[in-house]
């Protein structure tokens, strides 16, 4: 539990306006759950302790409860708190408008790490933000979702000529939803990298669309998707190439445990004018249950003639030759087991390994598989 906490009491809400999985992109979406989760009061759990849920890394840290900046116990460094305004069509994202959220507009390279927390005590709140890097700024951005409830977040991303932002994106809430729709226009040789990590106990929707509008940009989407229970997480990533010369990665891993889903959807669109693109996706699945269930869908819809574009998408079960190896150098069948869950999961880190990212990443694996 954390001291003394501003909270604020959940607003009406009237009935949602939801996809249908009808709709194609919503097809394996499982969105039930949030009508009831907004109905809800907050404060029907305990708050996780905060100070726990911080990384080690020198830098700005925000706190927010239920949507509610938690100024006492932040330090903001570049990021403003205010209203945002950011266009998009994405139902869920428009839940977030009229809110306040935060701003990250920089002129020069901030070279900290920024981290910002969100705990969920029940109920649900809905949280925008926008991330402006102008020309040759560079940043790196550390989200954590925990706690309870139904966490809505909207993020719009804007990337100038050799800006370079890298993510990490913990979904670690024990129970409840949290949405995330990541949209915005990546310019001139600029770099936006993001790895997510989908762990603990809360169902999860990611909606990420991007533009690669200038020649050279390149988007990298590395992700972990781990499920247990009757666990949903549910992944839809459209990358779209306007312009020539651009790359796009996507790397996607689901492991799924008991009677839990993990569905990942990734589609990259190269325009008729965006020759010499560079694109390629990568999702492969996990299965420790027979009773679980890992879907997937790549698609590529390509309008140029000068391309270099790619997907594989794969589903299996540990192996059982890799397992009896390890067995046979003295190492026991739950450790072999452990092991070989880890470098699955790591394989989808697209930041560099290097990064002080990925001992987070590295860190989060390792709790996942040792609680198989």
């Amino acid at each position: 539990m954390i001291g003394s906490v501003h909270l604020k009491e959940a607003p009406p809400v009237a009935k949602l306006n939801l996809p249908s999985q009808n709709e194609e992109d919503w097809r394996w979406s499982k969105l039930d759950i949030l009508e009831p989760l907004s109905q809800e009061p907050h404060g029907g759990f305990p708050l996780p302790d905060y100070l726990s849920l911080w990384s080690d890394l020198e830098g700005p840290k925000l706190l927010f409860i239920d949507g509610v900046y938690q100024a006492e116990k932040s330090n903001p460094g570049p990021i403003t708190i205010q209203s945002v305004k950011e266009d998009s069509k994405n139902p869920l994202a428009l839940m977030t408008q009229g809110q306040t959220g935060w701003t990250l507009h920089l002129e020069q390279s901030y070279h900290q790490p920024i981290e910002v927390l969100y705990l969920g005590s029940g109920g649900s709140y809905h949280l925008p933000s926008s991330i402006r890097l102008a020309d040759n700024v560079s940043a790196t951005l550390i989200e954590t979702y925990a706690g309870h409830g139904w966490g809505n977040r909207f993020s719009y991303f804007n990337l100038g000529k050799d800006a370079q932002l890298h993510r990490l994106a913990r979904l670690c809430a024990d129970s409840g939803f949290t949405s995330l729709v990541e949209e915005g226009e990546i310019g001139r040789a600029a770099t936006l990298a993001t790895d997510w990590m989908g762990c603990e106990g809360a169902d999860s929707r990611v909606d990420q669309r991007f533009d690669l509008i200038a020649n050279g940009a390149t988007v990298l989407s590395g992700g972990a998707f781990l499920a247990k229970k009757s666990q949903h997480h549910d992944v839809m990533l459209v990358t779209r190439h306007s312009a020539p010369e651009c790359s796009s990665r996507q790397k996607l891993r689901a492991l799924a445990d008991d009677k839990s889903t993990v569905s990942l959807a990734v589609r990259t669109e190269v325009a008729s004018g965006a020759q010499k693109s560079d694109g390629e996706q990568s999702l492969k699945g996990l299965l420790l249950s027979r009773q679980a269930t890992v879907n997937m869908k790549p698609e590529l819809e390509i309008y140029a003639d000068d391309v270099k574009c790619a997907h594989g998408a794969a589903v299996g079960e540990l192996d059982s030759q890799a397992l009896f190896y390890l067995e046979s150098r003295g190492i026991a069948p739950e450790d072999a087991k452990e092991l070989l869950v880890q470098s699955f999961i790591l394989e989808a880190f697209v930041s560099k390994p290097d990064s002080a990212l990925y001992s987070i990443w590295l860190n989060d694996a390792e709790h996942w598989a040792g609680e198989k």
